[in-house]
C-alpha cells in the first residue's frame, strides 16, 4: 500500500484576459493542460469558470439551449425521453431503421447516434441518414410528431460540414460531435 499523506484543497486561480486573450483553445490550456500530466495528483475536480464578457462575447455559445432543444422536440411539461443506438456493434443500415421505427412507435422523443459510429463500410452516414430519416418523417407525417434524432457527424471539417447538411436536407434537426476528438476549432466551424 502507498503510504504517502493523502491531501486535500480547494483552489481558486485567476488568469488575467491579456495572458489568455480569446482563445478557447488556450482557454483549455490554461485551465487543464498540464494538469492532466502532473504525477503528484491523484484525482483533480474543476468545479467551476467564471469568464469575463470580453471571452464569452467573443463566440456563439448555445446555439438552442434547453428551450430551443424542448421547442424542435416539442415537449415542455416533461422529461425528454431518448435513448442511444448503436449500429457500431455491426446493425445493418435495415436493421437500425428497424430499430429506429420500433423506438418511434414506443414514443420516445429522442434517439442518439452512436459515438462509435460515424461512416463505416457496414453503416455508412449518408445512407443511415437516409434510411433513418425515412422511418423519422413517415412517422411525423401519421402522428404530426417528429422524434430528434443526434447523428454523429464527427470527422474531419468538411465532412462534418456536408455530413451536418446532408442531416438538414432530409429533415432532421439535431447532430452530435465528439468535441473532445475533433477539438474545439472544429466544434466552433460546425456551429458557425
Amino acid at each position: 500500500p502507498d503510504n504517502r499523506p493523502f491531501k486535500q484543497a480547494e483552489v481558486s486561480l485567476s488568469f488575467p484576459l491579456e495572458t489568455i486573450g480569446t482563445s478557447l483553445v488556450v482557454l483549455w490550456t490554461a485551465v487543464a493542460g498540464n494538469l492532466f500530466e502532473l504525477n503528484p495528483f491523484s484525482g483533480l475536480k474543476l468545479e467551476g469558470l467564471e469568464l469575463p464578457p470580453e471571452l464569452t462575447n467573443a463566440h456563439l455559445g448555445p446555439q438552442f439551449a434547453i428551450e430551443g432543444t424542448r421547442k424542435l422536440a416539442n415537449v415542455y411539461e416533461r422529461p425528454i425521453i431518448g435513448t442511444i443506438i448503436k449500429p457500431s456493434v455491426g446493425l445493418s443500415l435495415d436493421e437500425t431503421a428497424d430499430l429506429v421505427e420500433q423506438l418511434v412507435k414506443a414514443g420516445l422523443d429522442f434517439i442518439k447516434d452512436d459515438e462509435l459510429q460515424s461512416h463505416s463500410p457496414h453503416s455508412p452516414f449518408e445512407d443511415r441518414v437516409k434510411a433513418v430519416m425515412q422511418v423519422v418523417n413517415a412517422h411525423a407525417e401519421r402522428t404530426s410528431k417528429k422524434v430528434m434524432v443526434a447523428f454523429n457527424v464527427s470527422g474531419g471539417i468538411d465532412d462534418m460540414l456536408r455530413r451536418h447538411d446532408l442531416v438538414l436536407n432530409e429533415g432532421g434537426t439535431c447532430v452530435m460531435v465528439n468535441m473532445l476528438a475533433v477539438g474545439l476549432p472544429a466544434v466552433q466551424a460546425l456551429c458557425k
